[in-house]
């Protein structure tokens, strides 16, 4: 809060204006204050996620694809995605520093406990939170961005979000990102990996 405090929340250097560098579209209000930093926005899971993949790419920004080929039934290539060059949105030595800090497990345990999901044969940059998405009767949301920086292992750069429901009065009530949706991103990082390599 301190430092959106510092750099405020409107204006060409606010947080807002970053936040669409980054591809955040849905901070659409002008009654933004200082809770922004504790969820006060509402942001979609593929914008999140994809700003998150800023991090792991050295600071370059591509926007989000679902399509990347489509073969015709005779096996033509009728459409194949060109991957674009990106926009620089922060330094490589900003996003690196992002991520390593994202990567800590050690610093993580205390809030992630000692058996970590994410603690991976490469570094994982992981992010955790909780939403109320719905009043009718979902309850709370919890979810997990995490990315695989370019190299980590031999693997390109990968950005997987989770979130899971938590019903009310389920016995994950007082689970975290970490501990719910943990396990999900590391299993399906680990599959896309694979199947890049």
């Amino acid at each position: 809060m301190k430092t959106l405090q510092f750099v405020g929340v409107y204006g060409d250097q606010g947080m807002i204006a970053m936040a669409k560098r980054f591809g955040i579209t849905s901070f659409d209000r002008n009654d933004y204050g200082l809770s922004l930093t504790l969820g006060g926005g509402d942001v979609s899971v593929l914008e999140m996620t994809s700003a998150f993949s800023v991090f792991a790419n050295g600071g370059v920004r591509v926007p989000p694809v679902s399509i990347l080929k489509i073969i015709d039934h005779q096996g033509t290539v009728v459409y194949q995605y060109t991957h674009p060059k990106g926009d620089q949105i922060i330094s490589p030595e900003h996003s690196y520093l992002i991520t390593s800090i994202l990567s800590d497990n050690q610093a993580r345990r205390p809030a992630f406990g000692d058996e970590l999901p994410l603690d991976l044969p490469f570094p994982v940059a992981a992010k955790t939170g909780t939403a109320q998405i719905d009043a009718r009767g979902c309850g709370t949301y919890n979810w997990l961005i995490a990315t695989a920086p370019a190299g980590a292992g031999e693997t390109p750069t990968v950005a997987i979000a989770a979130i899971v429901p938590i019903p009310p009065g389920s016995s994950c009530v007082d689970s975290t990102g970490a501990q719910v949706a943990g396990p999900v991103v590391a299993a399906v990082m680990q599959k896309a990996l694979a199947m890049q390599r």
